[in-house]
């Protein structure tokens, strides 16, 4: 990505220092912390990237944000995704994790259950609700009713 001839940048270089802070987001550690900046080039140079799963626990795994993320570090620019295509992948990946947030939520606002005692505790995903939505009706939410 770098040209030595007319020491221009492109701009796959971007793509992949896009890749750096998603790993960085995604993992919470910066990549190569602590290296000297020597280091991390030839690093880079030699195709070395730092490990995406390490301490992550399974559900901060999604295979399709760490295959994005691996694209975009790609060696070889040109193999690198074009920055309209990280945008699609990135938007369907947030559309997906809205929709099961979704799921999870409806799922949460149908659980009732009678106790012992015959009182029914239901449960309220509170996510759904303004800010301002700490009580409704004199009852807190979440209280069994």
């Amino acid at each position: 990505c770098f040209d030595p001839t007319n020491h221009r940048i492109c701009h796959k270089v971007d793509i992949f220092a896009l890749g750096v802070l998603m790993a960085e987001m995604l993992s919470g550690l910066q990549p190569w912390g602590g290296w000297a900046v020597l280091d991390v080039a030839r690093s880079v140079v030699q195709g070395q990237r730092p490990p995406l799963l390490v301490g992550l626990p399974l559900d901060r795994r999604p295979a399709r944000l760490i295959k994005l993320i691996s694209a975009c570090w790609e060696q070889d620019p040109l193999r690198r995704p074009e920055a309209a295509e990280v945008a699609r992948e990135l938007l369907a990946l947030q559309q997906r994790s809205l929709l099961q947030e979704q799921g999870q939520g409806q799922e949460l606002q149908s659980l009732a259950r009678t106790s012992e005692t015959g009182s029914i505790a239901i449960t309220l995903d509170l996510s759904t609700l303004p800010p301002d939505s700490s009580v409704a009706g004199g009852r807190a939410i979440g209280e069994t009713w």
